[in-house]
């Protein structure tokens, strides 16, 4: 009997971690870099983050996360711990992305002092602080944990931390998770107006302009229905977007 293999989120940074140099930051849970062969030649690769999963672009939230990982990460090197994914068996997914944790090591002073005399002395010692980005977007509300993976607690108590101080995404009356976002979107169904990153923004609705619905690609045309003239996607039925005219 076939038995899903748990993977778990590491600690720290295992010895087989690979080095990477982020070059690009596109969304909230993964990176582009550069992968160095034998040969000498470079191929550009994405990495994907193993256990968390942020905002879409065109979800609320998404730009946001992005930004904030950008602000953690871009132009810096990494250790990415690679996991293997149980949906291929090994460390890429079905799109041919990297999967795994990463990890920034930085340098740090910090400082300590002596327990007697009346005048106590400050000296700095340098350190080695290792943060997890993985658990920092989570705990800063910027990503959801992905639970079917079984991360580690500390992923679920930064969710919850995340929560219950109203931080990133958690500050709406209500979300919803990438992976519900994209089944709609998938299904040709246009997600709920403010759970849009361009909720408030004047949709556009005139003869012949692009479809608003995310990822279709088709243009408004005019429509006749029972109640009259409408404008409908070209798509139409994949895509049922529609508008009054």
């Amino acid at each position: 009997m076939f038995q899903q293999k748990i993977i778990v989120a590491p600690h720290k940074i295992p010895d087989d971690a690979v080095r990477l140099e982020v070059l690009h930051v596109g969304d909230g849970d993964g990176f582009r870099t550069k992968l160095l062969h034998q040969n000498g030649k470079t191929q550009r690769a994405d990495v994907r983050f193993a256990f968390i999963d942020a905002p879409e672009m065109k979800q609320r939230g998404g730009p946001e996360a992005r930004n904030f990982l950008r602000s953690l990460i871009d132009r810096k090197i990494l250790d990415v711990a690679v996991t293997e994914k149980t949906g291929t068996g090994n460390c890429f997914d079905h799109y041919g992305r990297i999967v795994g944790v990463p990890f920034l090591t930085e340098a740090s002073t910090l400082l300590s002092a002596t327990a007697s005399g009346p005048q106590r002395k400050l000296f700095g010692l340098r350190s080695a602080l290792v943060r997890n980005i993985e658990l920092e977007m989570v705990l800063h509300g910027w990503a959801w944990v992905l639970e079917r993976y079984g991360p580690e607690g500390a992923y679920r108590q930064a969710q919850e931390d995340a929560r219950r101080y109203k931080r990133g995404i958690w500050a709406y009356d209500s979300n919803l998770a990438p992976w519900a976002f994209k089944k709609q979107v998938r299904e040709g169904r246009l997600p709920e107006d403010r759970f849009l990153a361009n909720f408030g923004k004047p949709v556009a609705n005139a003869l012949g302009s692009s479809c608003p619905s995310y990822g279709c690609g088709g243009t408004m045309q005019l429509r006749h229905g029972k109640n009259g003239k409408f404008l409908g996607c070209s798509n139409f039925p994949r895509c049922k977007m529609k508008r009054n005219q």
